[in-house]
């Protein structure tokens, strides 16, 4: 029987075969004796002791505990996680099924890990944890993280709303399938980063979100002359840390500063610095992020790129649209200096705001490559190059707000088609795609090292005599990666 009951429970949770499991056996965060708790069971596995009904964990295997679905609701205050072995939190095969709920009399953060932990939460909600400072539902620091087909909902904190990650000499961090929604950086006296996530990443640190969605979370500060950063997401990453994000969506997420300061990236605000440092965002939509009310300096409802000090960033077929339409922002602006580096391409920038793109580097190179800019009030695009810095556009169309001005070493190659309509298919409808006459198949320069290997529809990027124009290549079909071994062709179905 009990043979039976291990390979019903492994088919269940999904566990690895050399896992020691504490089952939950209550919903309820009690001291009592006779059952085990989560809380219980934590401290079970760390301790590597008995724990009222929940037997020992082990101080050299994995320790899974099986959360069984409901409502866990910690009317204790948080969990701290830690120990030298890797801990699991696994809910049912049904994703998210079993809810890790705050206190809604005593509101508090959920989880802290401990440094040098290494727990993986998979299938489980967390949802109204808070803290005044920094991560709602989960704070990490300096530990190993993953999250796997979670839902953080409803949490709040200053810095990091849903999770506030912090990663140093060996950290990583990964996040898949997993959903970030309505949750808030607030603060009423300073600044808020990150509604959904904050993630801080140095020293050689990496993080990687695949699949993922952060939709509805919002970075405020209420009172005067504030900064707000990254209402879906915040990333920081220094001193050869690297970050990837990859297939993921970020939907009507918000910064709100007040009456004056600064919304830098209501969708997503990113920031690499550092030789040797890197960030990526690949294969992602960034739409519908808003900034309430513009601010009287500088705002920005979609993405917010810096790359500065020898830091890397690159940003690949991304779709950047609907950011903010008709307001006076900027869309997609973008800075580099001190020796960093931008590469943007495949992209479209469309429908938002007074200017789509612009981009400022000192000391530093930029390329725009392969960009469908259109639909914007006033700017099309923006180049400035200071200093030593070189800005380039090529292989790019910009169309309805045809300006775009330039700025010291910024230049537009002739692949570019500036000003001219690229007869859309159906803009109205949102598809940027060229139609059979447009003037921009062909027009690009397939010699330049920026053209390929897929447009942002995964289709090959040359078809034809030559490249075209823009974030689209016409006539192509979609490209499924076996030839190159490009799993970034693969699309994935998010929660």
């Amino acid at each position: 029987m009990r043979g039976a009951a291990m390979a019903l429970l492994s088919a269940l949770f999904a566990l690895p075969a050399s896992a020691v499991t504490i089952t939950v056996t209550t919903t309820v965060d009690d001291a009592t004796s006779g059952n085990c708790s989560l809380r219980e069971a934590v401290q079970a596995a760390q301790t590597n002791l008995a724990v009222d009904a929940c037997p020992p964990g082990s101080p050299n295997l994995e320790n899974s505990i099986l959360i069984p679905a409901g409502v866990h609701a910690l009317q204790r205050g948080e969990i701290v996680l830690g120990g030298l072995a890797p801990l699991r939190l696994l809910g049912p095969a049904a994703p998210a099924a079993s809810t890790i709920r705050g206190s809604e009399v005593s509101p508090a953060r959920l989880f802290r890990l401990q440094p040098d932990a290494n727990v993986t939460f998979e299938r489980l909600t967390l949802t109204l944890g808070a803290h005044s400072n920094s991560g709602g539902a989960i704070l990490s620091q300096l530990a190993s993280l993953v999250l796997r087909d979670c839902r953080l909902e409803a949490n709040s904190a200053p810095i990091g709303g849903g999770l506030n990650y912090w990663g140093g000499p060996g950290n990583s961090l990964l996040i898949e399938r997993t959903v970030f929604a309505s949750n808030e950086a607030f603060s009423s006296s300073s600044f808020a980063y990150g509604g959904g996530a904050w993630l801080a990443l140095s020293d050689g640190a990496t993080s990687r979100i695949v699949d993922s969605h952060f939709d509805l979370n919002a970075a405020t500060a209420t009172s005067g002359s504030n900064g707000v950063q990254g209402g879906g997401l915040d990333i920081e990453v220094f001193a050869g840390a690297v970050s990837d994000v990859v297939r993921t969506r970020f939907t009507r997420n918000r910064t709100d500063c007040g009456p004056s300061g600064s919304s830098l990236g209501a969708g997503l605000y990113i920031n690499a610095g550092g030789v040797g440092t890197s960030a990526s965002v690949i294969d992602s939509t960034v739409s519908d992020n808003n900034v309430i009310p513009p601010s009287s300096t500088l705002y920005s409802g979609g993405l917010y790129g810096i790359a500065q000090t020898g830091g890397a960033l690159v940003l690949s077929r991304l779709r950047i649209v609907d950011n903010d339409p008709g307001e006076s922002g900027i869309q997609l602006p973008l800075s580099a200096s001190g020796g960093g580096s931008i590469v943007a391409s495949d992209l479209l920038v469309a429908n938002g705001p007074a200017t789509g793109l612009a981009i400022d580097c000192t000391d530093s190179l930029c390329l725009i490559a392969h960009a469908t800019i259109t639909g914007h009030s006033l700017v099309g695009a923006d180049l400035r190059a200071h200093g030593t810095g070189q800005v380039r556009l090529e292989n790019s169309i910009v169309f309805a707000s045809s300006l775009v001005p330039l700025t010291g070493a910024a230049s537009i190659d002739p692949s570019s088609l500036i000003g001219v309509d690229p007869a859309f298919v159906a803009p109205l409808a949102g598809d940027y795609a060229l139609g059979a006459s447009s003037p921009a198949i062909d027009y690009g320069d397939a010699t330049l090292g920026s053209a390929g290997p897929y447009d942002l529809a995964h289709a090959p990027r040359v078809v034809g005599p030559d490249t075209d124009a823009g974030a689209y290549e016409r006539g192509g079909l979609f490209a499924d990666g076996f030839e190159s071994g490009d799993r970034g062709a693969w699309s994935s179905t998010v929660p």
